[in-house]
């Protein structure tokens, strides 16, 4: 695919200097391709974009595809959990994968229930209603959007390319 894509490397613990490095790194990032949207995954990668999005007066989508804090116990679930509760005052609007996620996203996390809507982790097959209604509203006119997060199977670059060219063809 023909997809510009630029590569900032977070470390995954906590790395006061690499962090602050990396934030400056999205700061110029965001300044260079000026996006209009921002799509956000990923504990620290999600976290540093929505803070700079906002700071920058952009927009972030974030989706989280299972809040990070659920994978971790004690100290270490606590301070994630807070990163959430605390990122969630930059993001713009949120997209869970299922409803027991946008439930998470709004009664753990304190999301407004106007802000987070339900795409279902899934593909269409032969059959589905195609009449389900757009919770995102139309987009009209031209506008970049950007995604920030780790590149990796499970996040699946891949599909969000495929996804990406059929949007610009229709």
């Amino acid at each position: 695919y023909d997809v510009p894509h630029h590569v900032i490397n977070l470390s995954r613990s906590f790395n006061p200097v690499k962090d602050i490095s990396s934030f400056f790194k999205i700061i110029s990032l965001i300044r260079k391709e000026k996006p209009d949207v921002v799509h956000l995954h990923s504990a620290k990668a999600g976290f540093l974009g929505r803070i700079v999005t906002k700071m920058m007066g952009r927009k972030s989508v974030f989706s989280p595809h299972g809040g990070s804090y659920l994978s971790f116990t004690g100290v270490k679930r606590i301070m994630f959990f807070l990163l959430e509760v605390i990122g969630k005052k930059s993001s713009y609007k949120a997209l869970a994968i299922s409803q027991s996620e946008a439930l998470r996203m709004i009664y753990e996390i304190g999301f407004k229930k106007e802000n987070v809507f339900v795409i279902p982790n899934s593909l269409p097959f032969p059959g589905f209603p195609k009449d389900i209604p757009d919770n995102l509203g139309k987009l009209e006119g031209e506008f970049k959007v950007g995604t920030i997060g780790r590149l990796t199977q499970q996040k699946d670059p891949e599909l969000f390319a495929d996804i990406a060219n059929e949007i610009i063809k229709h």
